[in-house]
């Protein structure tokens, strides 16, 4: 059996890495960190679209040291925020993250999260009034790759029971 991923995705400050490493705490499961933002606060704020190509390995390397047959893991997203990032800022994607995801097999499940929870500041976040249009990006990115998913939406308690449920059931079916 091969290792399965639960991934945190959505647009800025919709609550991804909060609830990761919640859900992570609560189910006793590895999480892999952002790795955009590793890598940005040890190479700073500007980037460039080599830089997300780099980002891509990284995570793509980190992912595969965290692999261990059989094991769930859950990941404070992935290569599908750098791609649509990459469309943003730069208007086309590489070919490392295209690539990467193309290879992306089963065992991917995602949690979407909706941008209707309060804005919080970062100095790495860019995109305070864009998150409804971004998160219709997200979903239809998801939908356009047949990638399975599921919203997360509500105040900060509905977000965590509907999580825990979905990652209860993932957990305990190893369905997906």
């Amino acid at each position: 059996m091969d290792s399965k991923f639960i991934i945190f995705t959505g647009p800025e400050s919709s609550g991804k890495s909060f609830l990761a490493r919640k859900m992570a705490e609560k189910f006793n499961l590895n999480l892999l960190p952002e790795q955009a933002r590793i890598y940005l606060e040890l190479y700073g704020l500007e980037y460039t679209q080599e830089d997300l190509s780099n980002i891509a390995i990284q995570h793509v390397d980190a992912e595969n040291n965290y692999k261990t047959v059989g094991e769930i893991f859950l990941c404070d997203t992935d290569l599908i925020t750098l791609s649509i990032w990459s469309k943003e800022v730069f208007g086309k994607v590489s070919n490392v993250i295209t690539t990467e995801i193309d290879n992306y097999g089963s065992g991917r499940y995602y949690l979407l999260c909706k941008p209707d929870i309060p804005w919080e500041y970062d100095p790495q976040r860019e995109s305070k009034l864009d998150r409804d249009r971004l998160f219709e990006i997200y979903e239809s990115t998801l939908k356009s790759l047949g990638l399975n998913y599921s919203i997360i939406s509500g105040n900060y308690q509905e977000r965590d029971e509907l999580a825990e449920k979905i990652i209860n059931k993932l957990t305990l079916t190893k369905g997906f």
